[in-house]
């Protein structure tokens, strides 16, 4: 999930991807925008097109995507799959990637943060990009995006599901 450390494990598994693969662990590179990303955002993004009934257009549909991570993951003992957007409190994303049980041992790892702890850091993160409209942070609680983005009972049962 966001505001839990994720880009700092982003950045260490895509630094050390050679000594993680010569102990069987595959970060597999995510090619958006014209170069590497540390996390796997197009996944995400194709995904949620996929979910509009679009392409995107940078990254082409979720089956492609989806497709070419197989791929790599199929030349590797273990592979490890990071973005913060599959932590969305919607099936879309579980429901996309549930497939690959049929084929893959998959593992799903959440990383959660106690809430206050997180709220108070996704609030901190939204007035730095100007998203509250100027909520404090008892209303920007209410809201039902927030709600939801708390709710880890639901979202851990989307993935378990």
């Amino acid at each position: 999930m966001e505001r839990t450390g994720s880009s700092a494990l982003q950045r260490y598994f895509a630094r050390n991807r050679r000594v993680l693969r010569a102990m069987g662990v595959r970060y597999p590179k995510a090619e958006a925008g014209g170069g590497a990303l540390e996390k796997h955002q197009e996944l995400v993004d194709a995904i949620a097109a996929s979910a509009r009934g679009e392409v995107h257009p940078e990254h082409g549909s979720a089956a492609d995507v989806i497709a070419s991570y197989v791929r790599r993951a199929e030349r590797s003992t273990n592979t490890v799959i990071s973005a913060e957007g599959l932590s969305a409190p919607d099936p879309l994303f579980a429901e996309a990637l549930a497939p690959l049980a049929q084929d893959f041992d998959v593992r799903v790892v959440v990383f959660l943060r106690r809430q206050d702890e997180w709220a108070v850091s996704a609030y901190r993160q939204a007035v730095v990009a100007g998203t509250v409209d100027g909520q404090g942070i008892e209303d920007w609680l209410q809201r039902e995006e927030t709600r939801a983005r708390m709710d880890y009972r639901h979202i851990l049962g989307l993935w378990k599901a």
